[in-house]
């Protein structure tokens, strides 16, 4: 008796190998793909020993690579909630944090903070208004590598004193060997909240939106 080969699936078995695009195979599509092979495999030439191997293989690697990802997934929640955890407790705590704004109230301004790659020279202060304006610059010979701060005594350039409210200030500096040095202008404030947008965490100081990774150092409140 002859056995003729399957050639022909039936439209359920079919099914079974058909693919749609940007679909995703997971490790029980793949074990129904393989014992639907097998079960429709030619009696008189049988599947390839070491073929099957390999597929066991790649079915192995895969349920392996889907349990990874879930557990990195697991794993970057809990990274999450222990952020969010941090973050609450500096409720009420004053930070420095990266950005350069000083606050104005009733005529006395904040110390003007920065960090310093290591000692400049040549410095130059130049303190703007909300508007964008320049209020006043100041000189300074030096500064101290490492954070530092700045003292304005809250005058604007032509001797008045500058009105409360919020303003802006940048640094320009050279290294002993006459190249610009990268001088960072420093924030300090009170965190009065925290949020949480796209899976990110800020501090609310101020009015501004801090990320955690643009704080440098936090302190108990005076």
């Amino acid at each position: 008796m002859s056995v003729q080969p399957i050639t022909n699936l039936g439209p359920t078995d079919s099914s079974l190998y058909t693919t749609k695009s940007n679909a995703f195979v997971g490790k029980d599509e793949f074990l129904k793909l393989l014992i639907t092979q097998i079960q429709q495999q030619d009696p008189l030439n049988p599947q390839d020993p070491s073929e099957f191997t390999a597929q066991l293989t790649q079915f192995s690697n895969l349920e392996q690579l889907i349990s990874l990802n879930s557990a990195m997934q697991d794993l970057q929640m809990l990274q999450l909630s222990g952020n969010n955890a941090q973050a609450a407790n500096l409720i009420g705590k004053n930070i420095l944090y990266e950005g350069g704004s000083v606050q104005v109230t009733g005529g006395a301004p904040g110390a003007l903070y920065v960090a310093a790659p290591g000692m400049v020279k040549d410095v130059t202060v130049n303190i703007k208004d909300s508007g964008g304006s320049l209020v006043r610059t100041i000189q300074l010979d030096h500064l101290d590598g490492g954070i530092g701060s700045i003292q304005w005594d809250g005058l604007k350039s032509t001797g008045d004193p500058a009105l409360d409210g919020n303003y802006t200030f940048t640094v320009t500096a050279v290294d002993a060997q006459g190249n610009s040095a990268a001088v960072t202008p420093l924030s300090f404030g009170r965190v009065s909240g925290v949020s949480f947008e796209n899976g990110l965490t800020y501090l609310n100081v101020g009015g501004e939106k801090v990320p955690l990774s643009g704080i440098l150092s936090v302190r108990e409140p005076s």
